[in-house]
């Protein structure tokens, strides 16, 4: 494979990795919203729900919606600590990330 070939397989996969990531934050966005119609917020699922589709966010570039799911989650999350730092912890990211973002373009 020469370097051009190379080059055009890296972006493809690229290509497969983001749409991978656009599918995978849908289906917990989609596992949040359910438990939300079903009343379930103050449950461990929800608040690791939160968790997993912010932190799925981000990673997609969706920062105000990672903040959103980050908030939802932290206002459940007491009883569990462990979570609700690593809540924080993706809040902080989405927040930095999106300044950062902001600055380049």
């Amino acid at each position: 494979m020469n370097t051009k070939e190379s080059h055009e397989r890296a972006m493809d996969l690229c290509e497969e990795v983001n749409m991978k990531l656009s599918e995978a934050f849908s289906l917990e966005n989609s596992c949040v919203e359910e438990l939300e119609r079903l009343d379930k917020r103050d449950s461990l699922d929800y608040v690791v729900l939160c968790r997993s589709a912010a932190t799925l966010a981000v990673r997609s570039g969706l920062w105000e919606t990672a903040r959103i799911l980050c908030k939802k989650g932290l206002g459940f999350s007491d009883k569990w600590p462990e979570i609700k730092e690593e809540l924080s912890d993706v809040l902080a990211v989405s927040n930095f990330s999106q300044i950062r973002g902001k600055r380049k373009g």
